[in-house]
């Protein structure tokens, strides 16, 4: 799944850590948690995940602090 690797690559670049669930309903959940050294405001983590995201062209829907233990949570619809 060519979605899979580009996402992993553009996260590896953030510097945050995060899970991937396996595709279900043709969706990938990715659960993202800035590192504790990281001092960048949650906002600006985000706008640098979605640009990247944009610019791969892939579409999803993202939300942060959907629970207490994540900081931003994005659903990418994969084929």
């Amino acid at each position: 799944m060519e979605e899979r690797k580009l996402i992993t690559e553009i996260l590896n670049t953030e510097d945050v850590s995060y899970t991937i669930s396996e595709p279900h309903d043709n969706k990938i959940t990715l659960m993202v948690n800035q590192l504790k050294n990281d001092k960048r405001p949650l906002d600006v983590v985000e706008k640098e995940i979605v640009h990247e995201l944009d610019r791969a062209e892939l579409t999803y829907n993202e939300k942060l602090n959907p629970d207490e233990q994540t900081a931003m949570q994005i659903d990418i619809d994969v084929k």
